[in-house]
């Protein structure tokens, strides 16, 4: 199912470790930073959790607890769609990874950024900005 989802361009293995963890071996980096650049998946209406692992980690050593997600952000005036503004914005909810351009400079209600958030723990619903 997820071969058909990513469609690898060299191929890819899939080898099971446990219940719900699998070792999937991609034979092109592209189709790995592909697949990672369009994450979140999902599978069964579950999350994929998915972890680059060097060739030296132990299985019961790979934590999974991190995801990548696009989260929009709204009411940021044109004078904080920065770089470094929205660095800050976005790192109040987790781990800064990107923006979408297209929402800094067109008149967008909102700004795409991407986060990676621990799922270990809760969401914010939301955060305020400080008034100055």
């Amino acid at each position: 199912m997820l071969r058909g989802l990513w469609n690898p361009t060299k191929g890819m293995e899939i080898t099971q470790l446990d219940r719900a963890l699998f070792l999937i071996q991609f034979s092109a980096k592209r189709d790995v930073l592909s697949v990672v650049k369009r994450e979140p998946w999902t599978f069964d209406k579950r999350l994929v959790l998915l972890k680059q692992v060097s060739g030296d980690e132990q299985f019961p050593s790979v934590h999974l607890n991190t995801c990548s997600f696009w989260v929009k952000i709204f009411h940021i005036p044109m004078s904080f769609r920065t770089d470094r503004h929205l660095m800050l914005i976005a790192g109040r909810l987790g781990e800064f990874g990107g923006f979408d351009e297209r929402g800094i400079v067109g008149w967008e209600h909102y700004v795409r950024v991407r986060i990676t958030l621990n799922i270990d723990l809760p969401l914010k619903k939301e955060i305020r900005s400080r008034s100055t």
